[in-house]
């Protein structure tokens, strides 16, 4: 395939990611990635968890919260939302 890899799902679920792919978005074993429904597919983001330090007090988490959603209180969707909801974004 021109732009992608054949992988096989296992019976429990699992998928190998090539170790292209890996490689090139810098995944090691234990590496976390976000899956998200893409149409009639899925779409894998390769993300950074930091964890939960005491660097902010529970009104600041809190605080936080509020601003990673919506006024509906949902996830934004997109970053061009969540600049938007801050006023930075078009």
């Amino acid at each position: 395939m021109e732009n992608g890899f054949l992988a096989t799902l296992s019976p429990k679920g699992q998928l190998t990611l090539p170790k292209e792919i890996r490689k090139e978005l810098r995944l090691e074993k234990g590496g976390t990635v976000l899956v998200e429904k893409a149409g009639a597919g899925v779409l894998l983001r390769s993300v950074e968890i930091h964890p939960r330090g005491d660097d902010f007090d529970e009104s600041e988490w809190e605080a936080l919260r509020k601003i990673a959603r919506d006024k509906k209180g949902r996830p934004h969707k997109t970053m061009k939302g969540f600049l938007k909801s801050l006023g930075s974004g078009k």
